[in-house]
């Protein structure tokens, strides 16, 4: 069961920097100030892992 749109709660923050050579990548709780960071290189062995 699908809750309106008025009642969703933010639970996390993706961000994503998808460059050409490399992507960045951030997760952040929505209770927590603590950040993860992530690069991930350009590569099919990496992206697919």
């Amino acid at each position: 069961m699908q809750r309106p749109a008025s009642k969703l709660e933010v639970v996390a923050w993706v961000g994503l920097d998808w460059a050409d050579q490399s992507h960045e990548i951030r997760l952040q709780t929505a209770d927590s100030p603590r950040v993860e960071r992530f690069t991930v290189e350009q590569k099919p062995e990496t992206l697919h892992a």
